[in-house]
């Protein structure tokens, strides 16, 4: 089993690295910003990142399984449904709140209700991405974004 994983990894590293390959006989950076090239770089880059994860992550042989916990009886909805629900909630919310503070609440929802997370690192995380978030959609690649009734 671990070895289609392993299959699975190469193939799409493979792919992550011709699409960086191919993003960077583009241009990446122009005098007004990000070009043609810029996010597709990054995202080759991620991409490449994750298989290199899926494969040290089945690395073992395939005698050496981890122990699987066994499954509880759930008690509330999936975390799917939960997502899919914060998910549909957000446009509404946008334009009133604004986007840090949405961005803010998404966050600490997902974090302390969904994944049932530490307090303190779940406002410290909601907090840093809402704010770095904010900083790079709108001073740096100087997308308007909706304020909020606040000023937030």
């Amino acid at each position: 089993m671990r070895r289609q994983y392993l299959v699975f990894g190469a193939v799409i590293l493979a792919v992550a690295v011709v699409v960086c390959v191919q993003s960077a006989a583009l241009v990446i950076w122009t005098p007004i910003g990000p070009g043609p090239g810029f996010f597709t770089v990054i995202l080759g880059a991620i991409l490449g990142l994750l298989a290199l994860g899926v494969m040290w992550e089945h690395r073992k042989p395939d005698g050496a399984e981890p122990r699987r916990e066994k499954q509880t009886v759930r008690r509330r909805p999936p975390r799917v449904w939960l997502v899919v629900g914060a998910l549909v909630v957000i446009p509404f919310v946008l334009e009133p709140l604004g986007f840090r503070l949405t961005i803010l609440a998404l966050l600490l929802y997902l974090l302390l209700f969904v994944e049932r997370r530490r307090v303190l690192g779940s406002v410290l995380v909601a907090v840093g991405t809402s704010a770095l978030s904010f900083y790079l959609f709108s001073d740096l690649l100087a997308v308007p974004l909706p304020v909020g009734l606040l000023g937030v």
